[in-house]
Parts: C-alpha cells; structure tokens; sequence
C-alpha cells in the first residue's frame, strides 16, 4: 500500500520518504514529512499531498516510556484542532527499537482499513543533534 501511495519511488529510492521527529520530555511530534522528496502529506484523503499549513500533518505523542509513544487522540490537522473526528491519531504507538522506530497505526478514519491496527512504517534514525540525556550532562 505504501509502494502504491508513493507511486513507487519508496521501492526504488527508500530514502525519499523522511520526517522530523520533534522529541520534548513530555512527548514527540513529527514536525516535518515528505514522500517522495519533496510531497507533504495530509490526512484529508482530497489533499493527499498539499500537505502544508492548516493541512498539514503533525501528530502529537505522549511519553510512556524511554522507548514508547502513543498518540494523544488530538487533531493531525497542522495544530489547528480541527476535524479531530476524522484526523485523530489514538491508538498510534511510535516504538524505539532496533536502532530505529516502528510506528503502528490505530483506527483513525483518515487511515486506509488496510492499513489500521498495524505496524506500517519502520524509520532508521539519522540524528543531527545531541539526545535530551545527552545535553542534561
């Protein structure tokens, strides 16, 4: 599904799709996403790929734990707290395990049945900055 929605360039480039994950000691949002390259996705199925401002997707996790997240329930709508019915993330868990991080998707209706209740994304972490624990010594 996800070869599908990327058109094929994950299969024959895996580095062209990419986020930022935004890490706090509360929780974590993914700040910035693309596909292949340069598309910014969004959870409104006639938007799919005019992903930017009000539009935009950014889930907000909280902490569990030093290597869980799950997601807060709240709108995925660029901040805006709208469509919150349609756009939540309850449910998602991001997982750091295996020097990288596996997101499992809950039921939010802006994701494809196919595609609920299952791990569909594995990242390899590249860091540009120093961890939290690292920056507290």
């Amino acid at each position: 599904m996800f070869n599908f929605v990327t058109c094929g360039t994950i299969t024959c480039c895996p580095g062209s799709a990419w986020g930022m994950l935004q890490v706090t000691e509360d929780g974590a949002k993914i700040v910035t996403n693309r596909i292949c390259f340069c598309l910014a996705p969004s959870p409104i199925p006639c938007c799919m790929y005019c992903g930017f401002g009000p539009c935009s997707q950014v889930p907000i996790f909280k902490k569990v734990s030093d290597t869980v997240y799950e997601g807060t329930g709240e709108s995925m709508l660029g901040e805006t707290g709208m469509c919150t019915m349609c756009c939540h993330n309850k449910g998602d868990k991001l997982e750091v395990k295996d020097g990288g991080i596996t997101w499992h998707s809950g039921t939010s209706p802006a994701y494809p049945p196919c595609l609920q209740n299952k791990d569909v994304v594995k990242m390899t972490l590249k860091s540009g900055s120093p961890t939290i624990p690292e920056m507290e010594r």
